[in-house]
């Protein structure tokens, strides 16, 4: 389930807490939030990321699939924590898979 955002909500984000009025409002309008579940895959590794994602609750495992397909987790992320940053390289591919821990609101 995908809602709009308003500047308001992210300028309680750390992240975002230096940008101008102007800044807060161009990037809200192209923000969401999305809720998950628990134990729902938020993306596979492999694809080409299209999104930035800042987790606002809860907890999501980041992890790989192993060559005997165990998985495998890198890394646990939390609130205020960044996924898919690399959306921005030369190589938008994902280099882990994400899974939430918890029910879990990402923007």
């Amino acid at each position: 389930m995908s809602h709009s955002i308003s500047p308001e909500f992210l300028r309680t984000t750390p992240l975002f807490q230096y940008l101008t009025d102007a800044e807060l409002i161009l990037l809200a309008e192209h923000t969401n939030v999305v809720y998950y579940k628990k134990n729902e895959e938020i993306y596979p590794l492999g694809i080409a990321s299209k999104f930035v994602y800042v987790v606002k609750k809860g907890n999501v495992k980041l992890g790989i699939t192993s060559n005997n397909d165990k998985a495998l987790t890198k890394e646990i992320a939390y609130e205020e924590d960044i996924l898919c940053e690399n959306v921005f390289s030369k190589n938008p591919i994902t280099q882990e898979c994400a899974e939430t821990l918890t029910e879990t609101m990402l923007y």
